[in-house]
């Protein structure tokens, strides 16, 4: 078996096959090109399945490459054995070639001619003179790295895949996450026990972010987004409703939050289920649904369809307002007190909560009652204002 020297002329190949077209060394510049079959290191016929087909690691030398190639005896044929690298080798066979491409590159602006070594910060030897990376790279920049480079001052333990236009996804053993992103820094990142990003989730956490809008569908089944032994669930739009921050300055709808079924109820039910160590005849603080419009000049607003709207109360209805209380219909106003169907109806209800209202009284409607102690004075106060979180610099 003959080993021979060859620099890669051609890779153009019109039969598909990874053949390629090299000129050896020796050869006079005008000597025909000799034709060679490309090989890999693994490769698989189909085996009758489904989906069975010709697999395996495919790629080739490029152009202009220096490569080892072999001639066969039993069919006498040349086959790709094996690509040079090293500064030393081309600058040799350069001068036996006459071939400065790969030194300086098509527009002069590399001089390693090894894989993935031009940038020191990220090349194989980038922590050490001992080679400390696996990469496969395309000649356009896309990317397979599998980093083992570490040094006494630095460490780089990661698997990282990544597109000519740095589209990437990671595998941070040193930072601990994993994420995908695009150019711009959108993306996913899941992190571990021993995150320390300064900025992010925080350990054994998700985050999904993106300058422009998000997406999530279900088109037959359902969407749940649920915490569990965790802490707060929070929806919340921050963004400024001002013409210098609208991305249109004529929409006002910046800022708004908006939750809509398209053919059912919309449904916000608290369970009121809290842990208690107390006595269960201790009143217990209020946990409940928490409408709050009261800064500037919010409004809460309830419209109803022919359903009409329904205000059941085990406790006492209060309304207190600064300005007046009207009431406008286009049929009756009424007022019953002490109703029997009321008194029927709570009496069949059955809750274990200790009394919060204030003592029934005889039936009466009061107008300008007298007995100001019976009155609610101030709103009842929600969780936050309960107890508040005191910062640790307070």
């Amino acid at each position: 078996m003959e080993i021979r020297v060859a620099h890669v002329e051609s890779i153009e190949d019109v039969n598909r096959q990874g053949d390629i077209s090299v000129r050896l060394l020796g050869d006079d510049e005008h000597a025909p090109l000799t034709p060679v079959s490309n090989t890999t290191s693994m490769f698989a016929p189909p085996t009758g399945g489904i989906n069975s087909k010709f697999t395996g690691f495919a790629g080739g030398p490029g152009k202009g490459a220096y490569i080892l190639i072999c001639n066969n005896p039993d069919d006498n044929k040349w086959y790709y054995l094996s690509t040079i690298t090293g500064s030393d080798n081309y600058w040799d066979l350069n001068k036996s070639f006459g071939d400065t491409s790969i030194d300086k590159g098509p527009e002069g602006q590399f001089s390693i001619p090894f894989p993935a070594s031009e940038d020191p910060k990220t090349s194989v030897y980038s922590h050490g003179v001992t080679p400390q990376k696996v990469v496969i790279e395309s000649p356009q920049g896309g990317k397979l790295q599998i980093s083992d480079s570490a040094n006494e001052k630095d460490l780089q333990y990661h698997t990282k895949l990544e597109s000519m236009t740095n589209k990437k996804f990671i595998a941070d053993d040193v930072r601990d996450y994993i994420g995908m992103q695009n150019e711009h820094g959108d993306g996913i990142k899941v992190t571990s026990h021993q995150y320390e990003g300064m900025i992010g989730p925080g350990g054994r956490s998700a985050a999904l972010q993106a300058n422009q809008n998000i997406f999530i569908e279900s088109d037959s089944g359902s969407l749940n987004a649920d915490v569990k032994g965790g802490y707060q669930l929070n929806i919340r739009n921050q963004s400024a409703n001002s013409p210098a921050m609208r991305p249109t300055p004529l929409d006002t709808k910046v800022g708004e939050l908006n939750i809509e079924s398209m053919s059912n109820s919309v449904n916000i039910r608290t369970y009121n289920n809290e842990f208690r160590i107390d006595p269960p005849s201790i009143t217990k603080p209020s946990k409940g649904v928490f409408i709050d419009a009261s800064q500037f000049m919010g409004v809460v607003q309830i419209k109803a369809g022919k359903g009409g709207v329904e205000i059941w109360s085990e406790g006492d209805i209060d309304f207190n307002c600064r300005g007046s209380f009207n009431v406008n219909a286009v049929g009756d106003i009424n007022l019953t007190a002490k109703s029997t169907k009321a008194a029927t109806y709570w009496g069949s209800q059955t809750n274990p909560a200790p009394d919060t209202h204030t003592s029934i009284g005889l039936g009466h409607i009061n107008l300008n009652n007298p007995v100001a102690h019976t009155l609610k004075l101030k709103p009842t106060p929600n969780n936050d204002e309960q107890f508040p979180i005191q910062s640790p610099l307070t």
